[in-house]
């Protein structure tokens, strides 16, 4: 799955479990059945300011400390690694994350996004409506 969908379904998950911690073990979880689902991989260009754009928008809509934030990084957090083979930490093909692993068997491909869409409005409408939006102060 693209960084975008994790992050959307890592909100949705956070807002029906309530507490952050909750939410991030859940968003690493989620990130682990995302990945098996068949999907088709996106732009990196296009991916990493979307997520980064999605991440500033449930800060500002639900608080840095809410479970919507919280379950997101944690989807999210799995990806990390790939930051890691990027920057040359962590060498090639040897991710730790079992989905993430070259074989490539446990990750689902397909031609088609899909998936994708629907998986992100239904991780984004969960965020949505099982929540209150963050109060501005005064």
């Amino acid at each position: 799955m693209t960084a975008t969908v994790h992050a959307a379904i890592g909100a949705g998950l956070g807002a029906l479990l309530k507490t952050p911690g909750k939410a991030f073990i859940a968003g690493v979880i989620s990130h682990h059945f995302a990945d098996k689902t068949p999907h088709k991989e996106a732009s990196l260009i296009l991916d990493v300011p979307a997520v980064i754009a999605l991440l500033c928008f449930f800060r500002a809509r639900y608080g840095g400390k809410s479970p919507q934030f919280w379950g997101a990084l944690g989807a999210l957090a799995p990806d990390f690694e790939h930051v890691l083979e990027v920057l040359g930490i962590l060498e090639e093909g040897h991710c730790f994350f079992a989905t993430h692993r070259n074989d490539g068997e446990m990750h689902g491909r397909s031609e088609k996004y899909g998936n994708q869409v629907l998986a992100a409005f239904l991780g984004g409408l969960l965020a949505e409506t099982r929540s209150e939006p963050n109060k501005p102060s005064r």
